[in-house]
Formats: structure tokens, sequence, C-alpha cells
């Protein structure tokens, strides 16, 4: 199937508005298209390329009739138009690719449009693999510094625990980075909680202690304060019998001293004076004053006195009584055991002081036997005198009401809380070496927790840059496999160097060039010498020479293709101009149609002669080939248009 006609151009570069002309002869098997430069021919063979790769035209109307039928060229794709082949500036620059990375040899060229895009995707997957591994160079050498720091953060991780727990004989005397690296891991899956400053001090002073002696528990003073307190209420409220002297009983201190006064005229045999004043007694004084004196208040008063002797051994004891040195405890004890005394002292002034209170009672009791007391009365009179607090009373009315134990209102189960302390002393010293282990235990794990979120922040950058260059080799290597099969794809198709030779040779109509075959492609030389630039003619001839002998694949019918050539001959030499159109004429004799495009009017001149010879000469009645021109038409200011005429 042949292309009849170009219908319709419309909107598409220099065509805006083309239509085959009604006596216009339709597209022979051979034609010739012969137009000025900005003519149009560049476009329409973009047009007939777009046809080759049934690519959609961008025109806003196009179409091509093949025989009877109509192909739409901007759904080229959905119509059944024979296979087509085009020569044109477009090809030329896809099928001939100076590799820019063999400069310092002679250089390397690739003939073919495969060729060429393979080639040019190799040296683009080359230039990918060269980066990639610089890429890999800085990545290992950040990996060397990033190790590096981890390394040097693992072992000062490790120093830094022997440093703070060496003990002689201790576990942690040769402490390491492996250790180190061990536990970090561990702690990771199992977890743990830091420890708080001071615990972590403490700890501290555990890990670093000396063995100590064991200490006794105190023991305070055995003080029934309750019983006491109740033993003084119930003296306070007692009153004796007996026959009252007034003067006496309302004048306490003149009773004492009469009762003093008394006790010595008993254990004289001459009782009728006075042995203050020496003056005769009155009748019946002194069986008065024995009266108001009775046994009942001696032995009242003997009591009060014993109660308030045992009071005051009380209160002896109770200032007497010492503590434990704090230095005989461990260290880490030693600021709880501080605390513990600093209360002791307050403890031990609130319980001098009210057994002073009871005292003073019981004494004012004496001078006042025959008067009931009330004990809360009289603390409440006694705090208020002594500008104290009201502890005293609200510890006296709570321990009369026998609702709690009155020692406990003094603080004095501090004594528990040292004795305590002791008893942990002591039970460190039994167990000393497993105290110390688990507090240098406990110790190098707060060291390590602390070290935990930078430790993991070293590993996530390890991990990171391997990845990182993991995917890079991964990259690179996939790269070099498809370099590998790109170049066995461009290999499989080189032709012998020999062969490449004489093709160029009998084109040029020159043995200027030479070509060897050099991994998948071939390098070039000139005259023996690298040639490191080819000229726009001997690229043109060279990548024409290919294009013709492509036309020769197994893979192509040449009877059913159509073929198109834009300019053979550009830059070319008169002499070399007649060798390529005879190479040309050779290779295209059996194509199914045949479309030469040139501005060449010598090469129109060799064209019109072959075409002539074709049509045995008769030009009135032209049969298989056809010549036409291309010409621009001013349609009005600024607008041209393209038709095509006949040639004859």
């Amino acid at each position: 199937m042949r292309l009849t006609k170009i219908k319709e151009i419309k909107g598409f570069r220099i065509f805006k508005d083309f239509t085959w002309p009604d006596n216009l002869d339709d597209f022979a098997r051979f034609n010739l298209i012969y137009g000025l430069n900005g003519s149009g021919k560049t476009t329409l063979t973009t047009i007939f390329s777009d046809l080759e790769h049934r690519r959609s035209a961008s025109a806003s109307s196009l179409n091509f009739e093949f025989g009877d039928k109509t192909v739409n060229g901007k759904l080229p794709q959905k119509g059944s138009i024979p296979p087509i082949r085009v020569f044109n500036r477009s090809f030329i620059e896809h099928a001939i690719f100076e590799d820019p990375a063999q400069q310092e040899l002679a250089p390397v060229f690739y003939l073919g449009e495969d060729s060429v895009e393979k080639q040019k995707e190799i040296s683009g997957l080359r230039s990918d693999v060269e980066t990639i591994v610089e890429d890999l160079k800085s990545l290992d050498t950040q990996k060397s510094a990033k190790q590096k720091g981890f390394d040097k953060f693992c072992s000062e991780g490790a120093s830094n625990i022997k440093n703070a727990l060496t003990r002689p004989g201790g576990r942690f005397n040769n402490y390491n980075r492996p250790a180190f690296e061990s536990r970090v891991e561990e702690l990771l899956t199992s977890g743990g909680a830091r420890l708080k400053e001071a615990d972590r001090e403490q700890l501290l002073g555990v890990a670093h202690a000396q063995l100590m002696k064991t200490v006794a528990n105190v023991k305070l003073p055995p003080i029934k304060f309750m019983e006491l307190t109740q033993r003084v209420e119930r003296l306070l409220e007692k009153s004796v019998t007996a026959s009252v002297i007034q003067e006496l009983r309302d004048n306490p201190q003149l009773g004492q001293w009469v009762q003093s006064g008394l006790n010595l005229h008993k254990n004289r045999s001459e009782t009728d004076h006075c042995l203050f004043c020496k003056q005769s007694l009155p009748e019946n004084r002194l069986e008065d004053l024995e009266a108001h004196f009775n046994d009942e208040l001696n032995r009242y008063q003997a009591e009060l006195d014993s109660q308030i002797q045992n009071i005051e051994s009380s209160i002896r004891a109770i200032k007497n009584f010492e503590l434990p040195a704090t230095g005989l405890l461990y260290q880490h004890l030693q600021a709880d055991f501080e605390k513990y005394a600093e209360r002791w002292s307050s403890s031990k002034l609130s319980v001098v002081n009210f057994l002073d209170s009871l005292a003073s009672a019981l004494q004012k009791k004496r001078e006042n036997p025959f008067q009931r007391m009330d004990l809360r009365d009289f603390l409440f009179a006694f705090s208020t005198a002594a500008k104290d607090s009201n502890w005293l009373v609200k510890t006296v009315s709570i321990a009369l009401d026998a609702s709690q134990n009155i020692a406990a209102q003094f603080g004095l189960g501090v004594v528990d809380g040292i004795n305590k302390l002791i008893d942990e002393h002591n039970r460190h010293s039994s167990s000393f070496e497993q105290q110390v282990q688990d507090a240098m235990n406990r110790v190098a794990d707060d060291m390590v927790l602390e070290a935990l979120d930078e430790y993991q922040q070293y590993k996530a950058d390890l991990l990171q840059l391997d990845a990182s260059a993991e995917d890079k080799r991964s990259k690179r290597d996939k790269n070099k496999a498809r370099i590998k099969q790109l170049e066995e794809e461009v290999r499989h198709h080189l032709k012998a160097a020999e062969e490449l030779n004489e093709e160029v040779a009998a084109y040029l109509g020159r043995r200027e060039l030479t070509f060897e075959t050099s991994d998948s492609g071939y390098r070039l030389f000139r005259y023996g010498e690298p040639a490191y630039h080819l000229s726009e003619g001997e690229r043109t001839a060279i990548a024409f020479m290919y294009f013709l002998k492509t036309l020769e694949d197994e893979s192509l019918d040449l009877t059913k293709t159509i073929i198109v050539i834009d300019d053979p001959i550009s830059s070319l030499d008169a002499n070399s101009l007649y060798s390529a159109f005879s190479f040309m004429k050779m290779k295209t004799a059996e194509a199914a149609q045949l479309f030469i495009l040139t501005h060449s009017f010598q090469l129109f001149r060799l064209v019109r002669n072959w075409f002539d010879h074709i049509n045995g000469r008769k030009k009135k009645t032209p049969l298989n080939a056809h010549m036409y021109l291309l010409e621009v038409k001013w349609v009005a200011s600024p607008r041209y248009s393209r038709r095509l005429i006949a040639l004859h």
C-alpha cells in the first residue's frame, strides 16, 4: 500500500492551511520534492517521522490518503499504514553518538539510533556509577568517622565506670569497652530506671566504704510516762484529813517552817520553850501542832518526796542518755542518722521539760498538802508563765484520757528510727561484700543508662550509613549489570570494521576515514590519527550509510516499505555527491515507495535524470516517478502558504 496524497495539513508549524490541489497528480512509487531552504521540507519529514513511529501530530488537522483509505495523522496508531523509514536531520542526530568519556584516546563512535540510544544510556549509567563510587567513598569516610566517634564514646563510657568504681579486688577494676557495650545492649532489651542524684551519691558511698564494726542498739531509760502522769494526777487530787490550823493552811511557807521546828522540838527533852524565841510555849501548843502535822500528812508528804525523787532520777537519766557517734555508722546512713539525732535533741528537751513540770507540780502539792489540785490547770499556768507552747497541756490531756501513749507525743519514736539505722548498719557489715557489689552494679547500670540515648543515636547513624551504602552498592551493581547488558546488545549489532570502511569509502568517494572496532563501538581515525571531530558532511554521510544499511535488515520487507530521504548529500563535494547518489539509488531500488526531498539543484538533476529513465523518458505520461516543487506563496502580509506543484 502506497501513500497517495497528503489531503490536508492545518495548524502545523509553517503549514497553516495546506490542501492537496485537485489538479495535482497523486504520489507515484518514486517521488522527488524540490524546494529551497525555508519552504517546509523539514516539516514534511517530521510529519513522515511521526507516521513512522505512530506518534500523534500536534497539527489541528492532518489527513493522509493511502490508496482509497484516509488516515488521521492525529491518530496514526489506529490506522493501517505500511512501514515507513525516514532519513532526516533528526535521524542524523540520533544515529551518531560520540562518547565524551573516551577523549583520552581516539573517540569512540556509535552508529544507529538503537545503538546510540543504548550508548547514551550506557554513558549516563557510567556517570551514575562514578557518582555512586564517589558517594560510597564519602559514606565510607562518614562511617569511619562515626565509627571512630562511637568507639571513643564506648571506651570513655567504660573508662568512666572503671574510674568511678575501682576499689581493691573490685570487679570493675578491669572494666572495658566490650563489657560496656554488652551491658548497654542488655539494658536496651530489659529496660531500667535512672537513679536520683542523691541515691547515686549514696550508692557511691557504699561502693567505696570500708568494713566497719557493729554498733549496739540504744535504749532509753525505762520511764512509764502514762503511769507516772496518772500517779501525779492522783497525788495532786488527794487531800489529807487532820485538825487543820487555818493560819498554817493559808500560809504554806509558814506551815513548812513550823513543821521543821516541830520536828526539832520532838527530839528534845525540854519542850516548854520555843527554840527560836526562847519564850514559853502556850499550853497545848505542841499537841495542836502535832494534830495539824499528823502521821497521815507525814506519810503523804513522804510519798510526794519519793515521787519527786523518782522524777528527778528520770530527768538525770534522760539528760545523761547519749547517742552513738555518727562516724560509727556507714557513710550512706549518716545523713539519716543526723536527722534523727536533731529530732532527738528536740524530743529530749520536751521530755525533760515535761518531767520538770511534773516534779514542780508535786513540789507545789507538798507545800499545799491540804489543797486539791488539777494537773491541767497547773500545767496550763506553768506553760503560760514559761511562755512555752501548748504542747504540754495537749500532751497531758491526751495522757490523762488514756487515749494514746504519751511517749509518742514527745517524738520518742526517733529512738526506734535510730535503732533501725543501727540495725541496717549491722546488717550491712554482716553482708558487706554483697552490699558493696550490689551498690557498684546499680551505679554502673545508672551510668550505662545515662549513656543510652547517645549510644542509640550512634547506632542509628551507623545503621543509616550502612543502609545508604547498601542502597548505593545495589544501585551501582544494577547499573553495571545494565551497562553489561546494553554493551552486549550494541556489540551484537556491530558490523565488521572492514565492511564499514569500504562502505564509507564508497559513499564519500575517498578513504580518508577508517574505523576500528572498540568495545561496543568504533574508534575513528583520519589518516591514521584520532579523528576527534566529524564535519557535518561526514556525520551526514556516515548516518546515511547506516540508514541505507538498516534497509537490509531481515525484519524489514523493503518491497512493502515507504522510504523518505531528506538531503543526504549535505556539505559533500561534487565527486562525493555522485557516489552518494549511486549508493542511494542502488539501496532503495526495491522500495515500495520512495520520497526524496532536497534543496540541492545538483541532486535534483541527478534524480530527475533517474526518474526520466524510470518513466522511459515519456515526460507527458509519467508512470512510476513524479517530481514536485514545494514553494512559498504570499497570501496577505504577514501570511504565507505552502503548496505543491507538479514538475515535468
